[in-house]
């Protein structure tokens, strides 16, 4: 995804149980991820991604509060 437009950053943050893992992405705009979604080259790459997820939940998120180091 790194080389798609708008796309900034993503981690993936495993529970310490080992039973979940999230994907945190971020895009520069809604428009952007949007476009990605769209796009049959990217498709091919999550469809592979499900496929080694049992339960795969797509959610946008709005930042409430950005804490960076000072």
């Amino acid at each position: 995804m790194k080389h798609r437009p708008g796309f900034l950053c993503a981690d993936f943050h495993a529970s310490r149980d080992g039973r979940r893992v999230i994907n945190y992405a971020q895009w520069e705009t809604e428009d952007h991820y949007w476009a990605m979604r769209a796009d049959p080259e990217a498709q091919v790459h999550m469809d592979e991604a499900a496929t080694i997820a049992t339960d795969v939940q797509p959610r946008l998120f709005t930042v409430a509060s950005h804490h960076p180091r000072p």
